[in-house]
């Protein structure tokens, strides 16, 4: 089946934003206490916190929000270097949580 290709889809020239999700395979656990094998994994919140924020300042995204669940990652992103090149700045992480 074939799909259309990204660069007709997206206007380079605008910023974007992107809403991206990732899941964990039925029976895996993200973060949070899993009752199968009474085993818990709340420091990985704080990992995975870490690691978007990082990655985020390093590709010159923006990031909007963000949600980090037992089974599932969620984030919503502006591409900075879009957004300068369409003449208004680049926004902080930080102005969107106060």
């Amino acid at each position: 089946m074939a799909t259309t290709p990204r660069s007709q889809l997206v206007d380079s020239q605008l910023p974007m934003h992107y809403h991206l999700i990732s899941r964990c395979v039925r029976r895996a656990w993200l973060c949070g206490y899993d009752k199968n094998s009474r085993k818990k994994y709340d420091h990985r919140k704080g990992w995975l916190e870490a690691r978007l924020f990082h990655l985020a300042r390093y590709f010159a995204i923006d990031l909007d929000a963000y949600a980090i669940k037992f089974n599932l990652l969620t984030s919503n992103m502006l591409d900075q270097a879009r957004c300068s090149r369409a003449g208004s700045g680049p926004r902080s992480y930080k102005t969107m949580l106060t």
